[in-house]
């Protein structure tokens, strides 16, 4: 099986930037961030055909089609998703669309909304092209949310992840959150079928609450973010800062927080990559200096 080249993350620049905010709305910052995320991080990366499951209203709003470097760009959405997707069905059972049909699948903040997550993924397995990309992005230590037609049902872990998707191998994690190993949100990239590329870690640094702020209309962006390159395997480094935080409180005699383990031992696991800025009105990728 060919593996088509998967860039690092930015390390390609989108062809144009679109604005990732309603100037005049009242939201969540969460639609600015997912969007910056798309802008800067994963659509320059994309190729061919993509097909985003449960797009929802933002898709069309924020022309999600063009944040994407892709030929062919479908939808998935049922019925009171607010859009006329592509195709309308549940993501546990897409009959209607074709197997081994797609580039590119991917899912944000789905598969904890959906009883069945096992059968959704296979479902994301089977309409990907051999050697092509799934990429999922779903919480970990998030808030609970409900919404008006789905509840909130599953937490997942990077290993969780790469265990639901049968038949792909790990190309890539990257944690958003307070600490790497206590983020609020995890996004895996997963290659279906084998592939001799080795995994790379991201950690997006930033506070656990920060998508459930809500951005006033003229309120100031939030500014950069830094994005760093882990140089340990996240679970592998979870249980190095949960061991580090042990032998701290055992020598001080002081319960220190898992914050502050993870700042003061920072230099041994991460390597900057660059930041991710939030406008106005638009975003960007500023990379680290060599």
């Amino acid at each position: 099986m060919i593996t088509l080249h998967l860039p690092p993350a930015g390390s390609v620049a989108p062809k144009e930037r679109l604005p990732i905010r309603r100037p005049d709305q009242v939201e969540q910052v969460a639609t600015l961030f997912g969007n910056a995320l798309y802008q800067e991080l994963i659509g320059p990366r994309t190729y061919g055909s993509l097909l985003n499951i449960g797009a929802g209203t933002e898709t069309e709003t924020f022309q999600h089609a063009k944040m994407f470097g892709v030929d062919e760009y479908h939808t998935q959405e049922i019925e009171g998703g607010g859009i006329q997707a592509t195709y309308m069905c549940d993501a546990q059972n897409m009959s209607v669309v074709p197997s081994d049909r797609y580039d590119w699948v991917i899912s944000s903040s789905v598969l904890e909304h959906i009883p069945d997550p096992w059968a959704a993924a296979r479902e994301e397995v089977r309409v990907t092209k051999p050697g092509g990309w799934i990429l999922t992005r779903v919480p970990f230590a998030c808030v609970m949310h409900l919404g008006h037609n789905y509840g909130d049902l599953w937490r997942f872990s990077p290993m969780g992840v790469a265990k639901l998707f049968a038949g792909c191998e790990l190309a890539e994690v990257m944690l958003f959150g307070d600490t790497p190993h206590l983020p609020y949100t995890i996004s895996v990239i997963m290659h279906k079928g084998q592939t001799d590329m080795t995994p790379r870690y991201y950690w997006l640094d930033m506070p656990n609450d920060f998508t459930w702020d809500l951005l006033f209309p003229h309120s100031p962006p939030p500014g950069e973010l830094p994005l760093y390159d882990l140089l340990v395997e996240p679970m592998s480094l979870a249980l190095q800062l949960n061991h580090a935080k042990n032998q701290v409180t055992r020598a001080t005699q002081v319960n220190v927080s898992r914050r502050e383990i993870a700042r003061g031992f920072m230099h041994q696991y991460t390597r900057l990559r660059g930041h991710l800025g939030f406008g106005p009105p638009t975003s960007s990728f500023r990379p680290a200096l060599p």
